[in-house]
């Protein structure tokens, strides 16, 4: 009979449960990146909320619903997009104060080469 000290030790492994409370991630993700999507035409601070449901959604990643916190991390994604360049958009139109774009009256026979 062999030693104790030669034999091999058993490993106890216990299985990995998933994280259930990281459904609550996924889940969230979801409902602030619609939300985002909704709010993302008429004002840039959607991009606050996507931002803040993309965390939600990252850390849904690892539940057991990884396909509702990718969905969620899509909308949050558009609403980011779609919020900056709302965003973008207003500063534009503060800028040149609601104006059109310009063009010189400069007639063409006027310029001799």
């Amino acid at each position: 009979m062999l030693p104790l000290s030669l034999l091999p030790l058993a490993k106890v492994t216990t299985p990995v449960r998933p994280n259930s409370v990281a459904i609550g991630g996924a889940i969230g993700g979801i409902v602030l990146g619609v939300f985002a999507l909704v709010l993302a035409p008429f004002r840039a601070e959607a991009a606050i909320v996507a931002v803040i449901g993309l965390a939600m959604g990252i850390w849904g990643l690892f539940s057991p619903r990884r396909g509702w916190a990718l969905v969620g991390l899509l909308f949050c994604c558009l609403a980011i997009g779609w919020a900056s360049y709302t965003g973008a958009r207003m500063i534009n139109s503060v800028l040149n104060r609601n104006k059109a774009w310009e063009t010189d009256d400069v007639e063409m026979e006027d310029v001799t080469p």
